[in-house]
C-alpha cells in the first residue's frame, strides 16, 4: 500500500528507485564478471585435466589438501588430485553466483519496473541521479 508521506515528494520517490536500480546494476556487473571468470577458469582446468577422475585417485575426491597428504598421496597423485577438486570448487562457485545473479535480475527488474513510465520524469530522475553521483564523486576526491 503507497504511503502519503508528508516531507518525501514524487522527485525523493524517483531517487530512491534510481538508487535501488543502480546498486542492482553495480551487483549484477559483478555477478557477471565473476561467472565469466569462473567459466574461463573451467575451460582452462578442462583443458589441463582429465574430464572424469582416474580411478585411483577416486578417494581423494572431495577432500582437502591436508587430508589428502596425510592419507599419504604421492607428490603427482596429491597434485592432480587437489587440481580436480579445486575445479569442482569453481564448478559449485559458478553455479552459486548464476543463482544469486538470477535472484538479483528479479530484484532488479521490479525496480526498473518502479521508474516513471512517463519520460520526461524518468529522464529528470536519470538527471537526478547522474548529478548526485557526480557530486559524491567530487567530494570523495
Amino acid at each position: 500500500m503507497p504511503r502519503n508521506f508528508m516531507t518525501r515528494t514524487e522527485a525523493d520517490e524517483h531517487d530512491a528507485v534510481m538508487d535501488a536500480v543502480a546498486g542492482r546494476e553495480n551487483e549484477l556487473a559483478s555477478y557477471d564478471a565473476n561467472v565469466a571468470g569462473y567459466e574461463k577458469q573451467i575451460t582452462a582446468m578442462n583443458a589441463a585435466l582429465p574430464a572424469e577422475w582416474p580411478a585411483e585417485l577416486a578417494k581423494y575426491k572431495g577432500k582437502s589438501n591436508e587430508q589428502i597428504f596425510a592419507m599419504g598421496a604421492a607428490d603427482a597423485d596429491a597434485d592432480l588430485a587437489s587440481q580436480l577438486n579445486h575445479r569442482e570448487r569453481v564448478r559449485m562457485l559458478l553455479f552459486t553466483e548464476k543463482a544469486e545473479r538470477r535472484k538479483s535480475e528479479l530484484a532488479y527488474n521490479h525496480a526498473v519496473s518502479q521508474l516513471p513510465a512517463d519520460p520526461a520524469k524518468l529522464n529528470a530522475a536519470k538527471t537526478r541521479f547522474e548529478a548526485t553521483k557526480a557530486a559524491r564523486k567530487a567530494k570523495n576526491l
